[in-house]
């Protein structure tokens, strides 16, 4: 019987992955934009490489809530999802209630203007 192990994956930690949470931004964003974003938690759904960016990976985030008020990107794919790149998500983690602090932490900063 021959017993093999995978002893070195192609598990980067430092990359969020599919079915990771996300909390994202962008800085070209309007106001209204940026709080929808950093106010609801979305999950990666696919991750792509663009050949226009030296291969760096887009990360496809589905929202459970309809927006409109983001400009569709033109590589957008999916209702109630949009794209962004690795240093537009702020934080990320396998187990959404990881993610609920920084939401509430957000939530509190605009509600006391800080």
């Amino acid at each position: 019987m021959i017993i093999t192990f995978k002893l070195f994956e192609e598990l980067d930690q430092n990359q969020p992955k599919i079915g990771d949470y996300v909390l994202a931004t962008n800085k070209y964003w309007s106001e209204k934009q940026n709080h929808f974003f950093l106010s609801k938690i979305g999950k990666i759904i696919s991750i792509s490489k663009s050949s226009k960016s030296q291969g760096k990976n887009l990360y496809n985030v589905k929202y459970n809530e309809e927006f409109f008020i983001m400009p569709r990107r033109k590589f957008d794919f999916g209702e109630n999802s949009t794209v962004f790149w690795k240093n537009e998500i702020i934080h990320w983690s396998e187990n959404i209630e990881d993610l609920i602090p920084f939401v509430e932490l957000y939530n509190d900063m605009l509600k006391y203007n800080l």
